[in-house]
């Protein structure tokens, strides 16, 4: 499925043993936050309820790839990128008032790349492991964002592609 959405562009900056350094342009989001244990799937239906025409204008917005989730100290917030031929101006009102635009800014992250699933216990190992290879390399990381570009409905497990980005200080 991912490979007929649109994804963001970025520009390579490096590559290490087992994850790389990218540049993302600004992007806008809409996104929701994922209230205490109400699960992915009930911020993936707000975004996908706007996407889909409950907005002020009725209008269909192309799904992209991939669905991104960042984890704050309370609640993780789920996002979806706009399709790239939008300015933010252009784009409709959510109806839901939990969905929000947001412009984001340019951005560096350090990304590792993985297959399967991607539960909570699995990606907690992941981030720990990815911690100590960026800490190794003396790249001071913040925020982690998990990336998935698969859908979970009609993709097996060992093809999902999956990401972590973890958002560069410096």
């Amino acid at each position: 499925m991912s490979r007929k959405l649109e994804e963001p562009s970025f520009e390579l900056i490096q590559v290490y043993d087992g994850f790389e350094i990218r540049k993302y342009e600004k992007m806008i989001h809409a996104r929701t936050l994922i209230m205490n244990d109400s699960g992915n799937s009930y911020g993936f239906r707000k975004i996908a309820s706007y996407i889909f025409g409950k907005n002020d204008l009725s209008k269909n917005i192309a799904m992209t790839a991939p669905v991104q989730i960042s984890q704050n100290e309370y609640n993780a917030v789920m996002a979806f990128s706009m399709p790239s031929k939008y300015d933010i101006d252009e784009l409709p009102k959510p109806y839901d008032e939990s969905v929000e635009i947001i412009l984001n800014p340019e951005m560096r992250v350090a990304v590792m790349s993985f297959s399967g699933l991607s539960g909570k216990r699995k990606v907690t190992k992941l981030i720990n492991k990815f911690k100590k290879m960026i800490d190794s390399k003396g790249i001071d990381g913040g925020e982690v964002t998990l990336a998935l570009y698969d859908n979970p409905g009609t993709t097996l497990p060992f093809k999902r592609r999956n990401e972590l980005w973890f958002h560069l200080k410096n």
